[in-house]
């Protein structure tokens, strides 16, 4: 998560505009001044202070652009948003000095910061972890079974909230497939269980939770009770007792259920961010999906 980014005068050794994201509005000045120490010596590295990752970028002169950021946050995609702001500053100095740079710093910067949110979806096979994929996407379900070999990485570019790219891993169910499982424990910023809602692949699922939980420690879990519309359905309360999980009811395979997906990737967003769920109506729901619809 990218919780503040400020633009620095390395020569002068001072912030001269910056922004907050979720750190209470106030800059950690005692580490960016160490960091600007650093800076001048060695820009193109990454620092650590006080728990955060420190990385900038020259803009021009003793200009320089700097991301605050979670350690795990990948080097390579904050320093594409380094070069995309820097690319924007030197453009609007060049066309209006920096006057200009401080009266719209924020909406020079604000489109161009993103962070990474990856959500892995693990279930038993056929439980309707691709659907529920199809669904947040907004595509027609799959009526036909097609069983997800090995993972399917897939970037949700077209859902934004909270500033983050959603990825979404959806591993496969198969036992064969499982310790794939394992292997990306590391990278993982939330679980999604996906149950079909009967008695027995909620039992399979509660060993899944248990398991997950040894080898993800501290990871946040979720769970999804999907086929609510089948008649032997256990109720989610039912399924969350079962799962020690916050468990959210869904039809994958209905269209209309839709914004309740979109409430459940919402709802986790703003936990890992540490922010407040927005109370958002259907429509302003839709209002988080652009019209480029080459992410489907």
């Amino acid at each position: 998560m990218i919780h503040a980014t400020a633009l620095l005068d390395l020569q002068e050794n001072k912030v001269l505009l910056h922004t907050t994201h979720g750190i209470d509005g106030l800059l950690p000045n005692e580490d960016i001044k160490r960091y600007i120490e650093y800076a001048k010596d060695s820009i193109r590295r990454h620092q650590i202070f006080g728990g955060r990752k420190y990385i900038g970028r020259l803009c021009k002169d003793n200009l320089a652009f700097l991301v605050i950021c979670d350690p795990k946050d990948s080097d390579i995609i904050i320093r594409r948003v380094l070069k995309a702001v820097c690319n924007r500053l030197v453009t609007v100095l060049n066309q209006g000095g920096m006057q200009r740079v401080k009266e719209s710093y924020e909406s020079i910067v604000q489109p161009c910061l993103y962070s990474v949110i990856t959500i892995a979806i693990i279930g038993e096979a056929g439980v309707g972890k691709t659907s529920f994929l199809r669904l947040l996407r907004g595509q027609i379900p799959s009526l036909e079974y097609v069983p997800t070999v090995s993972v399917d990485t897939v970037s949700i570019e077209n859902i934004s909230f909270a500033g983050y790219l959603l990825i979404i891993l959806d591993f496969g169910g198969q036992e064969m497939f499982r310790k794939l499982w394992d292997l990306y424990m590391d990278r993982i910023d939330a679980i999604i269980v996906v149950t079909d809602s009967t008695l027995k692949n909620a039992v399979v699922s509660k060993g899944i939770c248990e398991s997950v939980r040894k080898k993800a420690a501290g990871v946040p879990l979720f769970a999804i009770a999907n086929k609510q519309d089948l008649h032997n359905a256990l109720d989610p309360s039912v399924l969350s007792r079962l799962l020690s999980a916050d468990v959210f009811p869904l039809v994958a395979i209905d269209l209309s259920f839709r914004e309740q997906a979109l409430k459940i990737i919402l709802d986790i967003i703003s936990r890992h961010a540490k922010i407040r769920t927005p109370r958002l109506s259907n429509y302003e729901l839709t209002q988080l999906i652009t019209s480029d619809q080459s992410a489907q």
